[in-house]
């Protein structure tokens, strides 16, 4: 794994794997609104789904430069109706 000047990414990435999963999920729904709030297994089924489908090859991945510019660009879009 990439390491980081940043101390709190240094933190963060010497934690497990489950551990980091765990704080991902509450960061995650730390960015949801009101009323949109998923639960941990909802969050893993989802996750595992997806794993699934990915390794059946009923859906591709994208880099991570792409994933980054796909979220910037919601993000400065702000919320949708």
């Amino acid at each position: 794994m990439a390491t980081s000047a940043n101390p709190l990414i240094e933190s963060i990435l010497s934690l497990t794997q489950t551990q980091r999963a765990e704080l991902a999920v509450q960061i995650l729904q730390s960015l949801e609104l009101p009323g949109e709030e998923i639960s941990s297994e909802e969050y893993g089924q989802e996750l595992r789904s997806r794993v699934e489908k990915y390794r059946n090859g009923e859906m591709e991945s994208v880099s991570l430069d792409d994933a980054r510019e796909i979220l910037e660009k919601r993000i400065s879009a702000g919320p949708s109706n």
